[in-house]
């Protein structure tokens, strides 16, 4: 789909560095705005159709649910193949020193930190997303079920099937939304830059 291709790796892109924030961020907020509007676009809806029900409908996932999607899927990748090795190294299991019933769930232990900035490092995100998978994700080894089945879907099917003839004369407008998503990537990554740096 042209949206997807467009649009939808923009929305990915570096997206793991607002984990944590809330959905009152404007930056999580500009990002929600611009797949709202790509999601009428591509279902040709008036404005009065609820976003909610346009996502549910294309099986998209919202802003924060694909920030959640994306670090567990490094997560299980960094798990079962061990690359790569800087991220492999701030992961811990849980090891208990009694012999429990929770022993064998393969949870991550999570380092105490005292900030909310420090609450959103990787080492700290990672574990509190990977022990909230049901026990059957953390245990999977395929990476395709995996993905498949972590993947939170609330329809089963659209409701109505898309319609590819209205795709064509809406693709002309997805340029200036790109364009709008690469100026909020290129601010978020700047903003980080500079507050990593001081």
């Amino acid at each position: 789909m042209v949206a997807c291709a467009l649009v939808g790796s923009r929305l990915d892109y570096a997206n793991c560095v607002l984990f944590g924030a809330t959905q009152k961020n404007i930056y999580i907020f500009k990002l929600q705005k611009a797949q709202n509007l790509l999601a009428r676009v591509v279902t040709s809806s008036p404005q009065s159709c609820s976003p909610r029900t346009l996502l549910q409908q294309l099986h998209w996932l919202s802003v924060k649910h694909r920030i959640d999607f994306k670090i567990a899927n490094i997560t299980f990748r960094t798990l079962h193949c061990s690359q790569p090795a800087y991220l492999r190294s701030s992961l811990h299991a849980c090891h208990s020193t009694r012999s429990l019933r929770l022993s064998n769930t393969n949870l991550l232990s999570a380092p105490f930190v005292r900030t909310s900035f420090g609450s959103r490092s990787f080492s700290v995100a990672v574990p509190k997303i990977w022990n909230s998978l049901p026990l059957s994700l953390r245990t999977c080894t395929s990476p395709d079920t995996f993905v498949v089945t972590s993947r939170p879907t609330t329809a089963s099917r659209p409701s109505t099937p898309l319609n590819p003839s209205h795709l064509a004369p809406q693709i002309r407008l997805c340029w200036p939304l790109c364009a709008f998503i690469n100026y909020i990537y290129l601010l978020t990554y700047l903003l980080t830059y500079y507050r990593l740096r001081s």
